[in-house]
Order: C-alpha cells, then sequence, then structure tokens
C-alpha cells in the first residue's frame, strides 16, 4: 500500500511538472513592426509671449493657443475703437544649435472691416519699442519683420541659436462707430538653415 501510494505521487508530480512545461511552451514571441506616429517638437517654435492670458487696457484677454508641435499659433483678441496695440502676444524661440531663417506665414485672420488695419512686428527680445503717428501708428524702426495681417501673408527673419523674438500686433480700427468682436490671426512658422 505504502508503494502504490509512493507511486501514485510521483505521478502526481511528474504530471504536474509535466503539464507546467508544456504551458511554458505556450508563449512565442511575435515582433511588431509599423510606425508611431509621435509628435515631434519643432525646432524653431513659437512660446507665448508675456502678455497672453492678461487683460487688454479694456480688459478682455489676449487668448493664445500654440500647437502641440508649436510650428501653429492662434491669437484671438477683441480690439475696441481708434488704436490697439498689442506688445509680446507670441515669442519665437530657435532650439537649433544653429541660426536659422524663420518665416511667419498668416493663414487666417476674422472680423476686421475696411479701413480697418492690422500689422504683425517681429523684434529681437527685450527691444524698447514705442510706436508713433496716432491714432493710426506705426514702428519706424527696430523691428525685423513686419507685415500685414489682413490676408495670406508673409514675413521672414534669423533668429540666432537659443533666442527668441517677440511678436507685437497693431490693430487700428475704423471710426465708423461700428464696434468689432473678437478677432484672430493664425500663424504658421517654417523654418531653415
Amino acid at each position: 500500500m505504502k508503494r502504490e501510494v509512493l507511486l501514485a505521487g510521483v505521478l502526481v508530480l511528474a504530471t504536474i511538472a509535466v503539464a507546467l512545461l508544456g504551458q511554458a511552451t505556450v508563449y512565442s514571441h511575435r515582433t511588431i513592426t509599423g510606425n508611431a506616429n509621435i509628435a515631434q517638437q519643432a525646432v524653431v517654435r513659437f512660446e507665448p509671449g508675456s502678455n497672453a492670458g492678461r487683460p487688454d487696457v479694456g480688459g478682455i484677454p489676449i487668448h493664445v493657443t500654440i500647437k502641440e508641435q508649436g510650428d501653429v499659433a492662434g491669437v484671438s483678441i477683441r480690439p475696441t475703437n481708434q488704436t490697439n496695440w498689442y506688445s509680446d502676444v507670441l515669442r519665437i524661440r530657435n532650439l537649433d544649435n544653429g541660426v536659422r531663417q524663420v518665416c511667419v506665414r498668416v493663414e487666417g485672420w476674422g472680423t476686421l472691416r475696411p479701413g480697418d488695419r492690422a500689422e504683425l512686428f517681429v523684434f529681437p527680445s527685450g527691444v524698447a519699442r514705442t510706436p508713433s503717428g496716432f491714432p493710426s501708428p506705426n514702428f519706424t524702426s527696430g523691428f525685423l519683420a513686419r507685415f500685414s495681417l489682413l490676408s495670406p501673408n508673409s514675413g521672414c527673419f534669423n533668429v540666432a541659436s537659443g533666442a527668441a523674438v517677440e511678436i507685437d500686433i497693431i490693430v487700428y480700427i475704423g471710426d465708423d462707430g461700428v464696434r468689432r468682436g473678437y478677432t484672430f490671426a493664425i500663424l504658421r512658422l517654417e523654418s531653415k538653415r
């Protein structure tokens, strides 16, 4: 009887061992190939300026939205009548290790009327600036680029390695008595060495 119990125990242990070894061979290795779609950061990218999110003189916030990759930005403002100067609403930073030629392309602008004017000015970071010629102001010097925001347009300039430039927007609203709503600009960056 002892011998039968011992034999049965050995048989059970052998069965368990075979079952465990059999299960271990069930697992297999399979290589998966393909392209992962990972958002790549641009080497030259938009950043919020010091006035992004802050209220303008009318108490209305300056809205700035930047796409994840940093190459597209939207600015939404609500200009009042006459002159509206939005200083340092956006910045462009060169994260590359060399000088880059940067082009900003206007892809959309909305809700301004004939006789209104909207211009974008690009300044070196920290440069003092004051527009002149009120009520229809203008910068006469110190900027790297200047272009209209009222139609598809672009401006190009150089940005040194690690440097940033600041974007100002001036909007002049004609004296037609019609209050403007929010208006926006959609800007896209392109750069090359």
